[in-house]
């Protein structure tokens, strides 16, 4: 084209747009392609940023648990997915997941037994569900067979009554179901929840933290 030429109009470079009605199309085919590109690039974002979270947690988690005690107790409530690196006890006589928790309950922070997303622990007799609860989250542990209110070195002490007698995380079956209860060395026996009732047993095993 020489210098001065006007360009030569679209139509002519491009035949298949020879009307505004088709432009119109390739227009709208073209705003379309790239709002799914956008859309494609904003969820692949987005999948970025959570999988990093995921990451950052998992190692912060792992490495707190192994520079403290080796377990930590990890604030979550009823309803809520179980956080990772939690205990898995055993499975309950309705088939569901146990495991290891503690909370605040009259006065004192005693062990819970959590299955199905909720709480519950054992109190003058009774049973009762708590809404605010903490899981333990450890690779390390084991269980030792114990009795009479004995507990063996390295046991978790997951609270204390208001008096500040230590509580240990103890379990029992009974009646073909796995129970958290709490391991009280003043009353020589391991207290846990049945159909709503808080019953005792002086044979329990006793959770102890172990590296080896």
């Amino acid at each position: 084209m020489a210098e001065g030429d006007s360009p030569p109009p679209y139509t002519s470079l491009y035949p298949h747009l020879n009307d505004t009605q088709n432009l119109q199309e390739l227009v709208s085919e073209l705003q379309h392609s790239l709002s799914i590109q956008d859309k494609r690039i904003h969820d692949l974002e987005d999948e970025l940023r959570h999988t990093k979270t995921q990451y950052t947690s998992t190692k912060e988690t792992k490495t707190h648990l192994c520079t403290s005690k080796g377990y930590e107790w990890v604030a979550t409530s009823t309803n809520n997915v179980v956080p990772p690196m939690a205990i898995h006890m055993c499975v309950d006589a309705h088939g569901n997941d146990v495991y290891v928790g503690r909370a605040h309950f009259g006065n004192e922070l005693t062990p819970a037994h959590v299955a199905a997303r909720a709480a519950y622990v054992p109190h003058y007799g009774k049973e009762h569900s708590v809404d605010n609860y903490h899981i333990l989250c450890t690779n390390f542990f084991k269980w030792v067979p114990s009795s009479g209110g004995q507990v063996p070195p390295g046991a978790v002490q997951a609270g204390h009554r208001r008096d500040g007698a230590p509580l240990y995380v103890g379990r029992v079956y009974h009646e073909g179901s796995c129970i958290i209860g709490k391991v009280h060395p003043n009353f020589q026996a391991c207290f846990f929840l049945y159909q709503g009732k808080e019953m005792h047993s002086s044979t329990y095993e006793v959770l102890i933290f172990d590296m080896s």
